[in-house]
Order: C-alpha cells, then structure tokens, then sequence
C-alpha cells in the first residue's frame, strides 16, 4: 500500500507545489477548518478550490458545512455524507438529475450555526476517541449531550449518535438545539420522516433556528411539497435579512 502511494509534507495555506501542477479528483480534509478562524479557513479554502478537479470531490467534517465553505463549493447531496463539489460542477449535475436547484441548495447537510457557537467554547478533551462512550441520557446537560453527538458523529458513528438522541430526548424534549441535531444525524442515516419531526419539534421551540428551516424546507420539497417548503424558504430567507440567521 505504502508503494502506492506518494507521501509528502506540505501545509495546506501553500498546495499548489503538492499537485505538481495539477489537481486532485479526491481530497479529504476532514475536522481541520474547524479549528481555522474565518481568514485562515477562507485561504485554506481558495488552495483547496485550485487544487480539486472540476470533476473532484471534497470531503470534509459534518461540522464544516458553513457559509465559508459554501462560497465555492456544494454539497452533492449523498446522503450520509459531507461531500462536496465545486458550485458549478454541482449546477451540472443537478441540471441533468432534472431537479430543482434550489433543492440543491437548500440540502446541505451541517450542524446547526447556533449550535456549533455553543460548543466553540467548549474543551474537547474530556471526550476520548480510544474508548466508547455511553453516559446515561439524563446525566448530560445540553452542553454536553451536543458536544458528545456531534463527537460520535465525527467519528462516523451515526448509529451510536442516533441511539444517544433517541435516549437523550426521550427525557428532555426542551431543547431546540438537541432536536436539530438529531434531526441532521437522522436525515445522514436516511429516516428522512424522523428527520422531518425533529426539525419541526426544533421549529416549535424556537421558530429561529435558521438551519432548522433550511433543512425541513429541503425534506418537504423532496416529498413534493414545495408550496410549504417554499413558505419556509421564505421565513428562512427573512432571518438572513435581518442578520439574525
């Protein structure tokens, strides 16, 4: 396997060299913009954009899907995945699926802005990668129940964050945060129907929650209900107006 492969040292703010003058039709950069600020993560983004084919896909951390990132690329829509294509390849694609694009838009499958906010100032290292983790639902607090979901969900365990959603809201349906994120966790598995009622639970809550409506928008539009996706769209697009998304 090592023969296979080309090994090199490089930083990723200077990528140009490592491709030799060509680009890459696969990248993976998982978990790493996240503990970039807005300014290193937009140059990390530019050297990524130059070095990814037309055609490549870019794989990065549920968590990364932010509004920086969305500047140049898109997801695919894959569910159970964080992969992304550069915008205009993604407007291609989605011309010849025959789907709407604003669909394609609006399926983005991120943790919510809010939520991330709560965790940034949150220490990762009571959390250990080496060993499962299975706290009892009603010993963890908010804070915590996100910042071990969002863990698990890192990790690719999507099965073991959906079951720690399942026991955390069984015994708190209270908050608004917790129910959006499980409601992401559930639509990358797939139950796009439990997705749907997380969301709507996490709307009845807080009628705020920006990605919260982007991603119940997108659930509804591809069950055909386009009428009420579009009035969600709407609220939605009126948060970002005022700045409160």
């Amino acid at each position: 396997m090592r023969q296979a492969i080309n090994f090199d040292v490089g930083n990723i703010l200077t990528l140009a060299h490592l491709a030799n003058g060509g680009c890459f039709d696969i990248i993976f950069c998982r978990n790493l913009l996240i503990y970039f600020d807005k300014l290193t993560q937009e140059q990390a983004l530019t050297e990524l954009c130059a070095v990814l084919s037309d055609h490549g896909r870019l794989f990065l951390g549920h968590a990364e899907t932010t509004e920086v990132v969305l500047k140049r690329f898109e997801s695919v829509g894959t569910p159970g995945s964080f992969v992304f294509a550069k915008r205009s390849r993604v407007e291609e694609m989605t011309e010849a699926r025959g789907l709407p694009l604003d669909l394609a838009q609006a399926y983005r499958l991120s943790v919510n802005k809010v939520v991330v906010k709560s965790l940034k100032n949150s220490r990762r290292t009571n959390l250990s990668t080496s060993r499962k983790i299975t706290p009892r639902a009603n010993s963890l607090t908010t804070q915590s129940m996100l910042h071990h979901v969002e863990e698990l969900a890192n990790r690719g365990d999507l099965q073991e964050a959906a079951r720690q959603c399942a026991l955390f809201t069984e015994h708190d349906k209270a908050d608004t945060h917790i129910l959006y994120l499980c409601g992401v966790v559930n639509e990358a598995l797939g139950n796009q129907q439990m997705a749907q009622e997380l969301y709507k639970k996490s709307l009845n809550l807080d009628a705020t929650n920006y990605q919260a409506l982007v991603h119940l928008a997108a659930n509804l539009e591809a069950q055909g209900k386009r009428d009420e996706a579009q009035r969600l769209r709407d609220r939605a697009q009126h948060l970002a107006d005022k700045g409160t998304a």
